[in-house]
């Protein structure tokens, strides 16, 4: 007999990174990667953004609605949270769902069109 070997399972994660564009407007990037399941939050995160920008700069979200026709985001403490396992989040539709929000534009009005 062989071995044994910790497989990873694979967990689809879609980010959505909220920044600032040329002359005041709003960027939106959308990535969506398959991460191994034992990865932390903010190591993720991190690698999504690009390691050029920090997280200690703006908000993160998680989706825990239904669809995500239904999105409910809830804000997370990455000090208190950045080394949970990606797994351990919620996933819709067997897919992790995240906002990364570098302009504070969530939470300013109850309806969003770039969310």
């Amino acid at each position: 007999m062989g071995a044994k070997r910790d497989l990873k399972e694979l967990i689809s994660v879609k980010v959505l990174i909220l920044e600032k564009g040329p002359i005041g407007t709003i960027s939106r990037r959308c990535s969506i990667n398959e991460i191994g399941s034992t990865e932390s939050l903010r190591s993720t995160l991190q690698w999504i953004a690009g390691y050029g920008q920090s997280l200690h700069k703006c908000r993160v979200f998680v989706n825990y609605g239904e669809s995500d026709d239904n999105s409910k985001l809830k804000e997370i403490n990455l000090k208190q949270y950045g080394d949970k396992k990606i797994s351990s989040f919620p996933s819709v539709n067997g897919m992790l769902s995240f906002v990364i929000d570098y302009i504070n534009l969530i939470g300013r009005s109850s309806t969003s069109s770039y969310i």
